[in-house]
């Protein structure tokens, strides 16, 4: 079953969070410290939609149309990556789940990431069925 397999690789997918003063890789199994998680977000992505390769200039096309969508949310560039796989995303701050799910199905997306700051989580876009969550800790150093 394909949602299976994902839901093995959404536990070692990793996301790119940039600070002011360095690069940090996290991903649902090696979360960073609380102090990253108190404002929700969501990462998104517009890449290979339905979960196919598309090639780079549709791939750039897809995200610019995405991020023309998120000009009023304050907004990271992302990056994502299993392996040797990556895909530009974007690191969405204060963004109501309801509207993730809907950008992610307008964009053809299997699932988005999400952090409601008590736990971080992968959802289907289309049934907003919770495919893999971890709860954050409050006292929780990683």
């Amino acid at each position: 079953m394909i949602e299976k397999d994902l839901i093995e690789i959404y536990k070692e997918n990793q996301f790119l969070l940039k600070t002011t003063n360095k690069e940090l890789w996290f991903s649902i199994n090696k979360p960073l410290d609380k102090v990253h998680y108190k404002k929700s977000f969501s990462i998104l992505t517009a890449w290979n939609p339905n979960n196919k390769p598309a090639n780079g200039e549709d791939n750039r096309k897809a995200n610019n149309l995405l991020l023309d969508d998120l000009r009023a949310y304050e907004v990271l560039d992302s990056l994502g990556k299993y392996n040797d796989h990556q895909e530009k995303s974007f690191l969405v701050y204060d963004i109501e789940l309801d509207q993730a799910l809907k950008l992610g199905i307008k964009y053809n997306q299997y699932s988005i990431f999400y952090n409601d700051t008590k736990s971080l989580s992968y959802i289907e876009c289309s049934t907003k069925k919770v495919l893999v969550s971890k709860e954050l800790l409050i006292r929780q150093n990683y």
